[in-house]
């Protein structure tokens, strides 16, 4: 099946065939590995009145909120690898609300919930463009929308009942009606037959966020180690948490592991971690040109393991999908993910020169 991203690989085998592929890493991180670290790893015992485990988004998120709601507090990351380098570094970069989720949302927790978790998450997408730009924080913020589609006749109109739904609790204008005709210019290909726009959403770096909010934390007096990490917590008053070289005593510990906190045993059996990768193009901004993909939107079909992808300032494809082999630890097997996701680029291409083509970066 040819797809919007499967297009401009064609346009860009040529340019491409030199390169050779690499595993493993993810090209937001590149992008930014070059940015000295300004924190070092723990190596003295440390006592504080919030200890949070993990460095990616949530983690500073939170530790930054708590500072701004009481800034006495003595509040400390313990980050195992760099701010920003787990999940948060190896995702689309899609910024959305919950929205498309909203008639499973109302059947699970009911009409006013769903709505409330609806309304908060759409303010949420602009909030996070204001808070970075009122920091001057570069992460690429785009508020250019998303696309939800169809690649396939069986597809069109999946979106009917979120659409109705999002009616029914008075909120009309959150889905735009675009054309078919519409829906191939934005997305460079005639291979997508319909779809509607969610236009509030938007595009970030993830890699040039992380590191945008660590510098953030930093400046609003959270501690922040790197390469530090836990290798035990006592579940005691205060709470005793053994890391390589020290032992950080807390009042409270937030744990923002992500998938990675099913290595906890309390947590463990109410998690279930579902894969997703993506490969990146290099940088192709006259190819896009050629083709009409220049809106910046982010792009979803609708497959049962979602087909995901979108452009970057660069000109790069972001192509991802999900789904994939179930896990009950965070610890993903790197090497086969990443097959499975260029497995599926490469389905999608339909000429051999797309077939063949080397990618880049996956991650």
């Amino acid at each position: 099946m040819e797809a919007a991203a499967a297009v401009a690989l064609r346009l860009a085998a040529a340019q491409t065939a030199s390169m050779t592929r690499e595993i493993g890493q993810s090209q937001w991180l590149a992008d930014v590995e070059g940015e000295p670290s300004t924190v070092a790893s723990l190596e003295r015992d440390l006592t504080v009145d919030v200890a949070v485990l993990g460095g990616g988004f949530v983690g500073l998120w939170t530790a930054i909120n708590l500072k701004e709601l009481e800034p006495q507090l003595r509040v400390a990351i313990l980050e195992r690898n760099r701010c920003g380098s787990g999940a948060s570094g190896l995702n689309g970069g899609f910024v959305m609300s919950w929205w498309p989720k909203i008639a499973s949302l109302a059947r699970l927790c009911g009409k006013d919930d769903a709505l409330w978790l609806a309304d908060e998450t759409t303010r949420s997408v602009t909030t996070l463009g204001d808070y970075l730009a009122g920091r001057e924080i570069d992460a690429q913020y785009r508020q250019s929308g998303w696309l939800w589609t169809a690649t396939t006749p069986a597809h069109v109109g999946v979106w009917n009942s979120v659409v109705e739904t999002a009616r029914r609790l008075g909120r009309e204008g959150i889905f735009e009606s675009v054309s078919a005709a519409e829906i191939a210019r934005r997305t460079g290909s005639a291979i997508h037959l319909a779809g509607i726009r969610e236009p509030i959403n938007a595009t970030v770096h993830p890699g040039m966020l992380g590191r945008g909010l660590a510098r953030a934390a930093a400046r609003a007096g959270v501690e922040i180690y790197e390469d530090t990490p836990v290798h035990g917590l006592e579940r005691s008053r205060p709470a005793r948490i053994r890391t390589p070289r020290a032992t950080v005593t807390a009042q409270r510990v937030v744990v923002a592991t992500n998938a990675w906190a099913a290595s906890f045993p309390e947590l463990k059996r109410m998690f279930v971690c579902v894969g997703s990768a993506i490969v990146s193009t290099p940088a192709i901004p006259d190819r896009l040109a050629a083709i009409g993909w220049t809106g910046g939107e982010s792009i979803s079909d609708s497959q049962t393991t979602v087909t995901y992808y979108r452009t970057t300032r660069d000109g790069r494809i972001i192509f991802g999908k999900g789904g994939g082999r179930l896990y009950y630890t965070g610890e993903e097997n790197v090497e086969e993910a990443s097959q499975q996701i260029e497995d599926a680029f490469r389905i999608s291409a339909s000429a051999p020169e797309e077939r063949e083509l080397i990618l880049e970066v996956v991650s």
